[in-house]
């Protein structure tokens, strides 16, 4: 009998688990049990198999040098076991050794020994004091191996009880977090999103900590997403939690904690993970603060509290400073420096500067600025030129503003999912770098001289919105806060099988209809040229041709369009189906044929036209093909009708009766001779 052995040891902190697989090659007579050993009294057997192999009734669990495993039937050829055991470790330092399981046979073959450990443990082995082991590169990641991250071990047994040694530690649970938030100051109010993203190792966690100052702890109106979803949150007090400030100690796992909180009445908040988490875990908290905007000229104070997570270290801790047109916001505390390698910062406006601080903080006072100079600060529109590329799914929008401000940057706001990494913008044909917001708000900085004409083009790509039946919900982008618009046009660009099916009455339309060949079209007012030229854009590569372009147009603020298109295979088949219908019940349904029943439909027909002119031109000449077909089956049924067969039936004296079917050409009835016994009556023709 030969024999071979493969065990994997994982290492947990509540134990060690055993996966030991034993092949055996029996030859000659039939055996009724096979052995094993190495499997000291220690481990405690949890399964034993296969089940319809192993006879588990007359087993001797206790009776180890060596296992006895009875078997149901006796073996011959090769027969495998299994064996699932678990033992508790030693966390006082001491070496772990540990024989591996190998079976008694004749002939041992070599096994194999793999070693890997839960994230939280550290295993150190000590090849000099170990026996019959040599190191060889893994072959198979299953089993146990797919429970953890670390690198396993692997070794190649050879000789008899092969021995593993090594030093094995418990490691605590390691946290580290960098935070990112943006503060938003408008003259009325400012909103701050604090975006924190904490990464979690070697153990598994079911919450992350939050020390809350109390001033934001009272403030109504919080948002709280772990991942993107809403979070249970459970808050607590700090100080009932720490104790007297003066008396805080070190903690024990590292974590930052901020004493002067405990003083103020800080809160703790427990966010609550759906379940335990290793690795990277994003935390969004979004909460507004009440501002009160000084006058032109003069200056105020703004403080803002900022959560900080417990963690074992915060790696980075960084606030983006967004203002109002206007307003100028800048850091007051030595805690906080500006951050010279960013190029907003380097522009030292007060605007979109990016501050840095060391560790955790848990407050940022700000010193807040009224730069406004009255009416040289006011924002018009003069002209403003959207173009919406929608092919398919995928959606480009280019935006051209035409500004009059004295205003040293102005704040747009992208449609909801527009792709902010995709932004290109252009100023005076020029590109410049904007400052991203949230919620996608952008901040453009105009070029100086002041209170002239400035051209603003924006460039972005978006995901569409197109329902099952084609209604396609656009927002365009705005300036914020909304202004008036003196002129604004709207251009449409679909593939060249789709079509503009009905545009809404909040844009009115910019395109004629011309014949062209077989039928016709709409052609726009202006096209790319003119409109570029129109609103002051630089000329981009000449666009390609056979998509069709629709034009909108309106005067005031840029509001959301919901259009429908179609593909044209789907109009000229519902309008030529709908006009086919209604000839044939015209031709087929006399009493359709009615004066007033004649009278409703022309009305109807009148009403929709007056509705929409547009749709109904596009209806009437995607319907000309039904119209044809009613023609073609009024002209096929006038033929048939004049040939139809004529029934002629004729009755004699006698009791028979016969009907001849005779067409008009063939129709005629011979004389009767004096002689004849019957006497010809008259004949119904039917």
């Amino acid at each position: 009998m030969t024999a071979s052995s493969a065990c994997k040891f994982f290492v947990e902190p509540d134990g060690i688990r055993l996966q030991a697989r034993l092949k055996y090659t029996v030859r000659g007579a039939r055996l009724f049990a096979l052995e094993c050993r190495g499997l000291d009294p220690a481990w405690k057997i949890e399964e034993l198999g296969p089940a319809t192999l192993v006879d588990l009734d007359s087993l001797a669990p206790d009776e180890r040098d060596p296992l006895v495993v009875p078997l149901l039937k006796p073996a011959l050829g090769e027969v495998e076991i299994t064996i699932v055991a678990r033992r508790a470790w030693s966390a006082d330092g001491s070496p772990w050794r540990e024989v591996l399981v190998e079976p008694v046979a004749n002939v041992l073959r070599p096994g194999s020994l793999v070693v890997t450990s839960a994230n939280n443990v550290e295993i150190n082995p000590l090849p000099d004091e170990m026996v019959g082991l040599t190191p060889q590169p893994l072959s198979s990641t299953d089993g146990l191996l797919a429970l953890s991250t670390e690198e396993p071990l692997s070794y190649r047994a050879t000789g008899p009880l092969p021995r593993f040694v090594a030093q094995c530690r418990q490691l605590p649970r390691e946290t580290s977090a960098q935070v990112a938030t943006v503060v938003e100051c408008r003259r009325s109010e400012a909103s701050v999103t604090q975006t924190t993203v904490v990464q979690i190792s070697r153990e598994a966690s079911d919450h992350i900590d939050f020390d809350v100052p109390a001033a934001l702890a009272s403030i109504a109106g919080k948002e709280v997403l772990v991942d993107g979803n809403p979070a249970k949150v459970v808050v607590s007090d700090l100080a009932a939690e720490l104790g007297d400030a003066s008396e805080l100690a070190p903690d024990p796992q590292g974590l930052v904690r901020d004493p002067s909180q405990v003083a103020t009445g800080g809160r703790v908040w427990t966010l609550t993970l759906p379940q335990p988490r290793l690795g990277r875990v994003e935390v969004v908290i979004r909460y507004p603060l009440a501002v009160a905007a000084p006058p032109p000229g003069k200056e105020g104070t703004i403080d803002v509290q900022l959560p900080m997570p417990r963690v074992n270290r915060v790696t980075q801790n960084a606030v983006r400073l967004l203002a109002e047109a206007g307003l100028e916001l800048r850091a007051v505390s030595a805690d906080w420096h500006v951050d010279k390698s960013d190029s907003a910062s380097r522009a030292d406006r007060g605007v979109g500067q990016r501050l840095l601080a060391d560790g955790a903080q848990f407050q940022l006072p700000l010193r807040i600025t009224a730069t406004g100079n009255g009416a040289s600060d006011a924002l018009i529109v003069e002209r403003a030129w959207v173009q919406t590329w929608h092919l398919g799914i995928d959606r480009q929008d280019r935006a051209v503003f035409e500004l009059l401000t004295g205003q040293s940057r102005v704040e747009f706001l992208l449609p909801e999912g527009a792709d902010m990494n995709s932004l290109q913008v252009l100023v005076d044909g020029a590109r410049v770098a904007p400052t991203k917001g949230t919620a996608n708000r952008v901040f453009v900085p105009l070029a100086v001289p002041r209170d002239r004409r400035q051209v603003v083009e924006l460039q972005y790509r978006c995901p569409g919105t197109l329902s099952s039946w084609g209604r396609l919900e656009l927002t365009p982008p705005s300036v914020v806060p909304k202004c008036w618009v003196r002129q604004a046009y709207w251009q449409f660009v679909l593939g060249d099988q789709e079509h503009l099916a009905y545009l809404p009455s909040n844009w009115g339309p910019e395109f004629r209809w011309h014949w062209a060949g077989p039928g016709w079209e709409r052609r726009s007012r202006l096209d790319d040229d003119a409109l570029e030229r129109w609103s002051g854009a630089h000329h981009e590569r000449d666009a390609p041709q056979g998509y069709h372009r629709y034009l909108a147009s309106r005067v005031g603020d840029l509001q959301p369009v919901a259009i429908v298109t179609a593909p044209r295979w789907l109009i000229v088949l519902s309008m030529s189906g709908v006009t086919l219908v209604a000839g044939l019940l015209l031709l087929y349904v006399p009493r359709l044929r009615r004066p007033e029943w004649l009278l409703a439909i022309g009305v109807v027909a009148t009403a929709a036209c007056l509705w929409d002119v547009q749709l109904a031109v596009l209806a009437a000449q995607a319907g000309s093909l039904g119209v044809l077909l009613s023609l073609l089956a009024a002209w096929w049924q006038r033929q048939v009708r004049s040939r139809r067969p004529v029934r002629v039936i004729v009755t004699r004296s006698g009791s028979s009766r016969f009907d001849h079917d005779l067409t008009p050409t063939a129709f005629a009835i011979a004389g009767t001779g004096s002689n004849s016994s019957t006497t010809a009556a008259s004949v119904p023709v039917e």
